[in-house]
Formats: structure tokens, C-alpha cells, sequence
């Protein structure tokens, strides 16, 4: 026979104290008159063997945290190459890319080399409608982020009710690895929106004249 105080018997049992006292309340757990809880009583017996079989294993709950952390990291992987890929604007106004990078530079530079030849062909688009509306780009990458933010949260989603079904996970703990998942997606959101409306209006103001290039008159 032991004798655990309320606080160890749910420990043993994988949950909080708090949530303990409810199954006290509910007659499932009983607590002797000295409020420690035998767990040789029949009933703290069963109790206790339905509830400790849930509580995973540290190895178990490693390869759980390192699913999550590589789910994580491709996100930001997949990000960072959307960012740095070279035909990820696709045809938006012409802009060749999010990041500035050598190439890049170097095809701004022999853009400037021909900035009267630029303006002229601007000012010709522009009578005939052919500019995209300069406002209408940094929506257009916002939302396509956030669809792709949201198709992966979806895909998260399943593999935590996965893991959730296989190792009998409690709320308490699917809590908090769907709240890590969230954070890490939008920690990974904000930089990646942040990122690409920062390059988009740096592109934007280097083919812009003063009052606006691509809005159309």
C-alpha cells in the first residue's frame, strides 16, 4: 500500500490537480479522511491503471516534439525558398523576385542604364491599361500566403489528431503541442509576409516615378 497527496496521485495519473478533484467529486478517485489517497483501494486501483497507461513515454513524447519541430522546420524551409526563388513573383507587374539577390542587382542595374527607355514604355502602358495597379500587389502575396499558411495549419491539424489517437494524449497536452504548432506558424507567417511586402515595395519604388507608376489614369 502508498499513500500519495492529491498532487502526486495526479502526477501518476498524467493530469493537474484540479482536474483530479473533479473525478474526487464524481466518486471515481477516493480520498481518505486524512486527504491522502490509498492507491490499494479497488476503485484508486483501476483509477489509477486507466490513467497512468495514457501518459507517454519520454521517448514517446520526444519523437512526438521532433515531428512537430521537423513539420516546423520544412515550413520555414519551404518559405525561405519561396523567397529566394527567382521566378516566385511569377507575373506580377514584371517584377523578377522577392529577394535582391546578385542577379538581381545586377539586373536592376542595367534597368537604370535604361531609365528613360523604362519611362517611356511606362507612360505608353499606362495610356493603354497594361500596368498592374501597384496597390493591388502586396494583397495578392498576403493571401496567397495566407492560403498557404492555412493549407499547412490543416495538414498539421491531422497529424496531431494522428499522434493524438494513437498515444491517447489528453486535452491538456494536445493543447499545448497544437498552441506550439500555432506560434511556430505564425511567427513563420509574419516574417514571410513581412519579408515579401518589403521587397515587393522596394521594387515597386525603384520603377516608380514620383507620383506612381501603374495606376492607371
Amino acid at each position: 500500500m502508498a499513500l500519495f497527496t492529491k498532487k502526486e496521485f495526479a502526477e501518476k495519473c498524467g493530469m493537474m490537480t484540479k482536474n483530479l478533484s473533479v473525478y474526487v467529486g464524481r466518486g471515481q478517485v477516493i480520498v481518505r479522511d486524512d486527504k491522502l489517497i490509498d492507491d490499494s483501494d479497488p476503485i484508486n486501483q483501476s483509477f489509477l491503471q486507466k490513467h497512468s497507461s495514457k501518459i507517454m513515454t519520454s521517448d514517446e513524447e520526444a519523437e512526438i516534439i521532433e515531428r512537430v519541430n521537423s513539420v516546423t522546420r520544412k515550413i520555414n524551409l519551404e518559405l525561405s525558398e519561396m523567397a529566394d526563388s527567382e521566378d516566385s513573383s511569377g507575373d506580377l507587374g514584371g517584377i523578377p523576385s522577392y529577394k535582391v539577390s546578385e542577379q538581381l542587382l545586377k539586373y536592376l542595374d542595367t534597368k537604370k542604364r535604361e531609365k528613360e527607355v523604362l519611362l517611356l514604355e511606362i507612360k505608353r502602358q499606362k495610356l493603354e491599361g497594361e500596368v498592374i495597379p501597384s496597390e493591388l500587389i502586396p494583397p495578392v502575396i498576403l493571401q496567397m500566403n495566407h492560403s498557404l499558411m492555412t493549407e499547412i495549419k490543416n495538414e498539421l491539424e491531422e497529424v496531431l489528431r494522428t499522434i493524438t489517437n494513437k498515444h491517447r494524449i489528453t486535452h491538456t497536452e494536445l493543447s499545448e503541442y497544437r498552441r506550439m504548432v500555432t506560434d511556430s506558424l505564425n511567427s513563420g507567417a509574419s516574417k514571410a509576409a513581412a519579408s515579401a511586402k518589403a521587397s515587393i515595395q522596394a521594387l515597386i519604388s525603384e520603377y516608380s516615378e514620383k507620383r506612381g507608376v501603374g495606376e492607371r489614369n
